[in-house]
């Protein structure tokens, strides 16, 4: 595996502090698919822009595709009528 770069985060800002960066993007996933509201996640992550923390919800829209494709198969509907 590559190797892990910390990006430094100024003391007090993130409850999840100067952490490396593969740890805060699994931190930040997690809490949203907790459903912790954004605009929380991006207070708790530090983030000065809701833009910054947003850019994490693309994975949320992996796992509903994922939720809507074990559905279809469930139903036993083909993939290409969804």
């Amino acid at each position: 595996m590559g190797s892990t770069v910390s990006r430094p985060i100024p003391a007090g800002s993130s409850p999840i502090g100067s952490i490396s960066y593969p740890l805060r993007h699994y931190a930040i996933t997690s809490w949203l698919r907790a459903g912790i509201p954004v605009h929380v996640v991006q207070r708790m992550a530090g983030h000065k822009h809701l833009a910054t923390t947003q850019r994490y919800v693309h994975f949320m829209k992996q796992d509903l595709e994922e939720a809507a494709r074990r559905m279809a198969q469930a139903q036993g509907l083909k993939e290409e009528s969804w």
